[in-house]
C-alpha cells in the first residue's frame, strides 16, 4: 500500500524508487535472467518521473516568458491572453508539481531561458524593452505554487527597481 500511495502522490519520487529497486533486484535476484532488460525497465521507469519534472518546468518557463512579455507590452491586444494563460499553467503546476520535484527544478535557468526566448519573440517590436530586467530570476518555486500568486502582482515585481538593471 506504501508503494501504491507513492505513485499516486508523487510519481516522481514512486519511478525513482521503483528503477532503483529494479537495478538491485537484477543484481541479487534469481529471478533476473537474460530474458529480462531490467536496466532499461528501470530506465523506462525512470524516464516517467523526468517526463512529468518536465511538463511542470516547461510550465513554469512559459509562465515567465508571457510575464516578461507583459512587463515589455503592457497594453498589448495579446496581454489578455497571455494572462489567461499564465493562470492555466500555474494551475497545471499547483496540481502537478510532487515534492520530489522541488529540488529538480531550477527556476535561475528557467528565467535566463525565459528571457532569451522572450528577447527573440519581442525582437521585432520597437517598443518592447527587456534588456533593463534581472538576470536574477525574481520568484521562487513556493512563489509560483502559492494560490495568492497572480500575474499582475508578479507584472509589478518585475517593474520593481530592485528588478530593473
Amino acid at each position: 500500500m506504501g508503494k501504491l500511495a507513492a505513485y499516486n502522490t508523487d510519481i516522481v519520487a514512486w519511478a525513482d524508487e521503483q528503477a532503483a529497486l529494479l537495478r538491485d533486484a537484477s543484481r541479487h535476484s534469481s529471478v533476473a535472467s537474460n530474458r529480462i532488460d531490467w536496466e532499461n525497465i528501470a530506465e523506462e521507469i525512470e524516464t516517467v518521473g523526468r517526463s512529468e519534472t518536465r511538463a511542470v518546468t516547461s510550465a513554469i518557463r512559459l509562465i515567465f516568458v508571457h510575464l516578461i512579455k507583459l512587463t515589455a507590452l503592457p497594453a498589448s491586444p495579446s496581454s489578455t491572453h497571455w494572462r489567461a494563460q499564465i493562470v492555466t499553467w500555474l494551475g497545471d503546476i499547483r496540481e502537478d508539481c510532487t515534492p520530489s520535484m522541488t529540488g529538480k527544478i531550477d527556476c535561475q535557468a528557467l528565467w535566463q531561458r525565459a528571457i532569451k526566448e522572450a528577447s527573440i519573440v519581442l525582437s521585432d517590436n520597437p517598443v518592447a524593452r527587456i534588456e533593463d530586467l534581472t538576470r536574477d530570476c525574481p520568484f521562487k518555486l513556493d512563489d509560483l505554487l502559492d494560490e495568492h500568486f497572480n500575474p499582475a502582482d508578479a507584472v509589478d515585481t518585475l517593474t520593481t527597481k530592485d528588478n530593473l538593471a
